[in-house]
């Protein structure tokens, strides 16, 4: 007659594996999630229907409902903005991107359009947001 060895009792569940798919899980997050700019201002931008989702990219002039100017987190004047845009030396390739409140008046935006074209800036992109987002 054999008589078995007596096998050690199975511990609890392993937890290795769960620890690494929890951790395979953080860095997934890590690199597939964006962390969006808080913007300058109290700024709600116009929706659109066939916005592209991404991500607010600086740099940004922001214009409030009221009228307020923000570049960079420093409060500007209207009749400042070419001297603050050139003074900020940006990159031509990359343009400016400038985050309108959907209240704003259409003079003021059209003048910081003129002010930043002035300053050379060929590349305007006007931010708006996915419609019901």
């Amino acid at each position: 007659m054999r008589i078995r060895a007596p096998q050690p009792k199975r511990k609890e569940a392993d937890q290795l594996p769960l620890i690494n798919i929890v951790f395979l899980m953080l860095v997934f997050f890590l690199i597939a999630g964006t962390i969006a700019p808080t913007y300058d201002l109290d700024v709600r931008p116009a929706s659109a229907k066939d916005t592209e989702a991404g991500e607010l990219r600086r740099p940004a002039l922001f214009v409030t409902q009221d009228g307020k100017l923000s570049f960079k987190q420093e409060e500007l004047s209207p009749e400042n903005i070419r001297a603050a845009l050139e003074a900020a030396n940006l990159d031509k390739d990359i343009g400016l991107r400038i985050v309108a409140d959907r209240e704003a008046d259409a003079a003021i935006v059209l003048n910081v359009l003129s002010a930043a074209q002035a300053a050379g800036l060929s590349r305007l992109f006007l931010v708006t947001l996915r419609e019901g987002g």
